[in-house]
């Protein structure tokens, strides 16, 4: 074999080995969320629903087996409180779960996820509570 053949042979090889790493890098996309555009329309309202939260203290979580228990700050009991919980699964989308978020006046809430794969899950949380918005986002793991 001469020269010019294996330089182009390895050129070849090259090319096709890009174009492979760009097929995968293009089939295998996902976007992070289908609304996005949306939520970026409403992002002020986030933060300001996020600041709200953040000056209560937070919500705690409680994860036993397939159920999170979702425990809010003392000075929103009393009253129920309403929203939306949405358990997002970061390495599969098509694992996520949204939830009617609905708290009684203990400020207890739980989400059943039987049947959910074990792993790391994130938690996002809208709600109300007298009209004032809040939001936060959690991390756990389903043992």
């Amino acid at each position: 074999m001469n020269w010019g053949r294996a330089i182009f042979l390895v050129m070849t090889a090259f090319v096709l080995l890009m174009a492979w790493f760009a097929w995968q890098g293009a089939t295998n996309y996902e976007a992070p969320e289908a609304d996005y555009y949306e939520k970026s329309l409403r992002y002020g309202e986030e933060v300001e629903a996020r600041a709200n939260a953040e000056s209560l203290g937070g919500v705690s979580l409680l994860v036993v087996g397939e159920r999170v228990q979702l425990t809010f700050p003392e000075v929103l009991r009393g009253r129920p409180i309403t929203g939306e919980a949405v358990v997002v699964r970061p390495s599969d989308a098509r694992m996520d779960q949204r939830f009617t978020l609905s708290a009684d006046t203990s400020g207890v809430a739980e989400l059943d996820l039987t049947g959910a794969m074990k792993g790391h899950y994130q938690l996002v949380l809208d709600w109300e509570q007298g009209g004032t918005p809040y939001h936060s986002e959690h991390t756990f793991y389903l043992r």
